[in-house]
């Protein structure tokens, strides 16, 4: 009773409450009281539980699927561009004044760039088929996962639907790939004209 009293003579006098406080009923059986509490804390957004729990169970399921895709294209990419450093056109434009590197970014690396195009396509899909397992170890929902427990309870419609599903996926990233080409190279843009 106090308190409602103290409440209604500051604000007679003009004081302004706190920002985070809020006026709740008291409980029943003394009407016309109430008192001042803080407002409860705001919970954490479903987008911030997310960002923050999602980022941290990442880091190690990423890094293992990442680490094998990042040496098989870079084992790639380092044989593409010995080829390449060892033609003609490098060692011109290496006499013509340009620098090492120079000619390493100018004139080796766009012509390694379709055959990379494929290598990569084929190492993400890949990243497919290595998440079942992953998934599976880290108990994170995904495909391979959903996979996995649909094969373990022989559900052959599911299997048979994420079978479909990753099929499409290698199709459309192949046909990425060659979209992609034709951008890079303009010899595969004269072919596709005839």
């Amino acid at each position: 009773m106090g308190l409602a009293w103290a409440t209604l003579f500051a604000s007679s006098l003009g004081a302004q409450l706190p920002q985070q406080a809020s006026f709740i009923p008291a409980p029943s059986g003394l009407p016309q009281q109430s008192r001042l509490l803080p407002a409860p804390p705001r919970p954490p957004s479903f987008a911030d539980q997310i960002a923050a729990n999602a980022f941290s169970h990442l880091i190690l399921p990423s890094s293992i699927l990442g680490y094998f895709s990042l040496a098989y294209i870079a084992r790639m990419t380092r044989s593409f561009m010995i080829d390449q450093l060892s033609q003609e056109y490098v060692t011109a434009a290496r006499i013509k004044g340009n620098s090492y590197w120079g000619a390493v970014w100018r004139h080796a690396f766009p012509n390694i760039l379709v055959p990379l195009i494929t290598v990569v396509g084929l190492s993400y899909a890949s990243l497919l088929e290595g998440a079942v397992l992953t998934e599976t170890v880290f108990a994170w929902p995904g495909l391979g996962l959903y996979l996995t427990n649909s094969l373990q309870n022989a559900d052959m419609n599911a299997v048979l639907g994420a079978t479909i599903i990753v099929g499409s996926i290698f199709v459309g990233l192949n046909l990425l790939s060659d979209l992609l080409y034709q951008m890079l190279d303009p010899r595969t843009r004269a072919m596709v004209r005839r």
